[in-house]
């Protein structure tokens, strides 16, 4: 981070915690919020008497973010319902302070799930968005691209089922 930023940093979808923990260790206040309660619960309790964190059962388009010098959304941004997510979007990039930087995953056209007819048997329903590295490249308009990762593979979900990834990784920092 640049010298000057405020440590505030915000956790989108942050699940149990993990990288809500990293981020405290490193010495940031963390907003973090998810959508599901169970989440919030497990992070509540985890989490007891930090004063530095703020939870909040909340999406991506409802989510009060407040100005802060780092997003954090891997593994959870390409779950915000596509009806939310320019507003979520706009928000979250709006957030950050001039130099701050955005940290996300995204999910591309390779992936399995970018197939119309492919099921999740975890969870039939599961509707993920899908950007290429074009759009992600619009979506950052303001930024500068510090580093960009692709992996594209055969590999399998966190419950086991097989399923083909393709990931596009970004660190960008926001221009002043």
């Amino acid at each position: 981070m640049a010298d000057g930023l405020p440590r505030v940093a915000v956790d989108c979808g942050c699940g149990a915690g993990r990288g809500t923990d990293s981020l405290l260790r490193k010495g940031f206040s963390v907003h973090a919020f998810d959508p599901e309660a169970d989440a919030i619960a497990v992070c509540r309790d985890r989490f007891a008497g930090e004063a530095r964190l703020t939870l909040a059962q909340a999406g991506f388009g409802d989510f009060a973010y407040p100005p802060a010098s780092l997003v954090v959304a891997i593994n959870s941004l390409f779950f915000c319902p596509p009806e939310e997510f320019r507003r979520g979007w706009s928000a979250m990039v709006g957030c950050l302070v001039p130099g701050g930087v955005f940290f996300g995953t995204f999910v591309g056209p390779n992936d399995a799930w970018a197939d119309p007819d492919f099921v999740l048997e975890e969870d039939p329903d599961l509707e993920v968005l899908i950007h290429s590295e074009a759009e992600i490249d619009v979506l950052l308009r303001g930024f500068d691209i510090l580093e960009r990762d692709v992996k594209d593979y055969d590999g399998e979900t966190a419950l086991g089922s097989k399923k083909h990834w393709h990931l596009i990784s970004v660190v960008a920092r926001k221009s002043g």
